[in-house]
């Protein structure tokens, strides 16, 4: 019956809001579609037994066997195949082959997963949902799930980064390496919005690595491939965002056009509080010229030209990107660090046990001022 689908679909919904990176309800219902996109009826009652840290199949099957009749063989395939059209997280043990399974994100996870799916219909729904809810539920908690790093044309000799600011020294130190096109410039180009930016941006490490090369996802790159599309990258003015741990498992190379972090970011008052950087740029008056280059190619609106026609910065807007420094011609405008140094979580699991205390935080303050 209609209503018995809607119901799982609402009962997903709910489940997926109950982990670190959220999933609320919105007016206008949207991201019902969106989980019709992702899962079959059958498949949502699956998912609601699944838990976003990996389990092994048997583990889970113990779960599903209580209130689904399915053999053992049949799980395994239904979860195969939700992991194969990017419903889920989950892969193989590279050493004992054994698999293992998990809920996964609306982003980063099921979205990006949909990079061979994508459908017009689909980008303008997680568009409107991204618009509508997602953006400020992923500031809800303080912790973000992707943080910025400068670019290294933007950093002097004197100022410099901390191992987990610095790509060059992440991706020395992580393997496998898989590369896939930036699902976000993917997406906007389907409905008449791309940019020419550099496809393949986004780098994936280890666990990632290994799902986004058995599904298809990505392929395998060696680590001076990957240094090499991180210098293109940077050459674009594009903004580095790696996972917000020390050992992250991603990184993004996203541009203000079409990443919809950046783009929803954007419309906030204060898109530096979302972001967890650990510098800002700075402006010598002395030696700017008011070219207003750096302006044009700040992603968040942090620079403006004053009444003295002199570049500017709002230290709220900026994210510490840097890619304002290099296209200075007058090298006017370097990065300084900001304030208290932030550091990571030291791994994804950390990440989102963070994530969740600053939810419960931010919730038990929204009652206390509700009393």
């Amino acid at each position: 019956m209609p209503g018995d689908e809607n119901d799982v679909y609402r009962k997903l919904q709910k489940h997926l809001d109950d982990m670190p990176i959220g999933y609320p309800a919105t007016k206008s219902g949207v991201e019902i579609r969106l989980l019709k996109f992702f899962f079959t009826p059958d498949e949502a009652e699956i998912a609601l037994l699944l838990n976003y840290q990996p389990e092994p199949l048997k583990r889970i099957f113990k779960r599903v066997k209580k209130v689904k009749d399915v053999s053992i063989e049949r799980l395994e395939a239904i979860l195969d195949g939700m992991l194969k059209k990017g419903s889920l997280n989950g892969g193989k043990n590279p050493t004992t082959g054994d698999k293992f399974y998990a809920a996964a994100f609306l982003a980063v996870g099921m979205f990006e997963y949909q990079v061979n799916r994508l459908t017009q219909e689909f980008v303008k729904d997680f568009e409107q949902y991204m618009e509508e809810a997602f953006i400020h539920e992923y500031k809800k908690s303080g912790v973000p799930q992707l943080r910025t790093v400068p670019i290294e044309q933007s950093v002097v000799h004197e100022n410099l980064v901390a191992t987990y600011d610095d790509v060059r020294k992440i991706i020395e130190t992580r393997s496998p390496i898989t590369v896939a096109p930036c699902i976000c410039r993917k997406a906007k180009k389907m409905i008449g919005k791309g940019c020419d930016h550099l496809s393949e941006t986004c780098l994936q490490f280890g666990t990632a690595a290994y799902m986004f090369k058995e599904n298809g996802l990505g392929r395998e790159i060696t680590k001076d491939e990957a240094l090499a599309i991180l210098k293109k990258g940077e050459e674009d003015g594009l903004v580095l965002q790696p996972g917000n741990s020390q050992k992250p498992g991603w990184v993004c190379m996203c541009c203000g056009c079409c990443c919809e972090v950046l783009t929803n970011a954007k419309k906030l008052p204060n898109p530096g509080d979302v972001f967890w950087t650990n510098h800002m740029s700075s402006i010598d008056a002395d030696k700017c010229i008011g070219c207003g280059t750096c302006v044009d190619r700040c992603p968040m609106d942090a620079l403006r030209l004053n009444d003295d026609a002199k570049a500017e910065v709002t230290q709220s807007r900026c994210i510490g990107c840097g890619v304002c420094v290099p296209a200075c011609p007058e090298s006017a405008i370097k990065l300084v660090k900001r304030g208290e140094e932030r550091i990571p979580p030291e791994n994804n699991l950390d990440m989102y046990m963070r994530i969740m205390e600053g939810k419960a935080q931010a919730l038990q303050k929204d009652r206390e001022q509700a009393r």
